[in-house]
C-alpha cells in the first residue's frame, strides 16, 4: 500500500488481477487512497491554522512590546508633561477616563459608527441624569 501511495502502482495494480479477491483488493486500494488524500488535506488545513495562529500571536507580542517601550519612555518624563502628551494620542471616554486611539484616520463608515456610539453615550448619560433627578424629586415629595 505504501508503494501505491507514492503513485508507483502501475506494476502492483496489475497484480490485483492475480489475486483470489481482485475486486476486494481494488476496493481496499481505492479506500486507502481516499483516506490518505483526506488525511493530507486535513493536515494541510491544520498547518495553515497553526500558521495563522502564530502570526496572530506575533502581532499581539508586537503590541505588548510597543506598550512596554511606551511605558519605559513615559517613566522618564515628568508627570505633568506625560499627561499633556497623553491628551494628544488618547480620547476621552464617557466616564472621564482616557483611552488609547490606535488609528487616527477612519473611513466614512467607521466615522459614522463612532458618531453613533458617541450619541449613544451622551443619550445614556442624559437618561441617567434624568433618572437621578426623578428619584431625587420622589424622595423630596415623600419626605
Amino acid at each position: 500500500m505504501f508503494i501505491m501511495s507514492l503513485s508507483e502502482f502501475g506494476d502492483i495494480y496489475e497484480q490485483f488481477h492475480h489475486t483470489h479477491h481482485q475486486n476486494i483488493a481494488k476496493v481496499f486500494f481505492i479506500m486507502y487512497m481516499a483516506l490518505v488524500a483526506l488525511l493530507l488535506i486535513n493536515m494541510l488545513i491544520a498547518m495553515m491554522g497553526k500558521t495563522y495562529q502564530d502570526i496572530a500571536e506575533r502581532k499581539n507580542e508586537w503590541m505588548r512590546q510597543w506598550a512596554r517601550i511606551v511605558l519605559v519612555v513615559e517613566r522618564g518624563v515628568p508627570p505633568h508633561i506625560c499627561l499633556e502628551q497623553q491628551r494628544n494620542y488618547s480620547q476621552a471616554m464617557a466616564d472621564g477616563r482616557r483611552a488609547l486611539v490606535l488609528r487616527l484616520e477612519h473611513n466614512e463608515t467607521e466615522k459614522e459608527e463612532l458618531r453613533c456610539i458617541a450619541e449613544m453615550r451622551t443619550s445614556n448619560v442624559e437618561q441617567r441624569a434624568r433618572r437621578k433627578k426623578r428619584l431625587a424629586e420622589k424622595k423630596a415629595k415623600t419626605t
